[in-house]
């Protein structure tokens, strides 16, 4: 008789860890994307923020650059759960990676007043830009599903 109730409260011990264990590990899709909405949302403004305060000239562009790049990396370190905004952050990676690399070529171009790498540069910002237009498509699309509005892709 003692070994069987002894079963049993190991039995429900067990099952209430189990339970225990679930409940913190799993997030949600709308929690998940309001997390990485607020988190991009700091980086750009920063990034718009420092940005906005150059002068325009070559060695701007580099410090634009820099600038970006630290954007990028910190929208790369923010620790995403849910497959949906995985998908939503690759996209946006290589959406900076696209523009980062565009005006690095430009700065280049400038510098060199090569013609040639200039157009080369503005047709990479210019599919960097369709990157990113998808980018706020899909978040947006998901944002609507979920039942939220995201204020990183309001950002101008």
């Amino acid at each position: 008789m003692n070994k069987k109730i002894f079963f049993v409260g190991v039995i429900v011990l067990i099952i209430s860890l189990m339970s225990l264990v679930g409940c913190g590990s799993k997030i949600s899709v709308k929690d998940d994307l309001s997390n990485y909405d607020a988190k991009v949302t700091e980086a750009i403004t920063t990034m718009k923020t420092d940005g906005n305060a150059l002068q325009a000239g070559t060695e701007n562009m580099g410090k634009l650059v820099d600038i970006m790049s630290e954007a990028k990396k910190k929208i790369a370190n923010i620790d995403v759960k849910t497959d949906e905004v995985k998908e939503l952050n690759k996209l946006l990676i290589s959406g900076y990676d696209g523009m980062i690399s565009a005006y690095t070529d430009m700065v280049t171009a400038m510098k060199n007043k090569d013609e040639d790498l200039n157009k080369k540069a503005n047709e990479k910002g210019e599919a960097s830009q369709k990157i990113m237009d998808d980018f706020n498509n899909k978040a947006n699309e998901l944002a609507k599903k979920e039942g939220i509005t995201l204020k990183m892709t309001e950002i101008k």
